[in-house]
């Protein structure tokens, strides 16, 4: 018994479809991956200027990075 060749397309073409919604969803994950990382580094750098500036303290530099 074998399968047609109609619906070995269907499945082919049903198969495509479904990655390409899989990576439609997995891109913008990741474009709200990359702007959530890109805020947390903005206010670590920020962070580090007040340290560099002595504007904050040990402990409250130590607690920042190490959570």
């Amino acid at each position: 018994m074998s399968v047609s060749e109609r619906k070995i397309k269907k499945i082919r073409v049903a198969s495509c479809a479904s990655i390409e919604q899989e990576v439609k969803a997995n891109r913008k994950k990741v474009a709200a991956k990359r702007h959530k990382l890109d805020e947390v580094q903005q206010r670590l750098n920020k962070v580090e200027e007040k340290w560099f500036k002595d504007k904050l303290n040990k402990d409250t530099y130590e607690s920042v990075f190490y959570l």
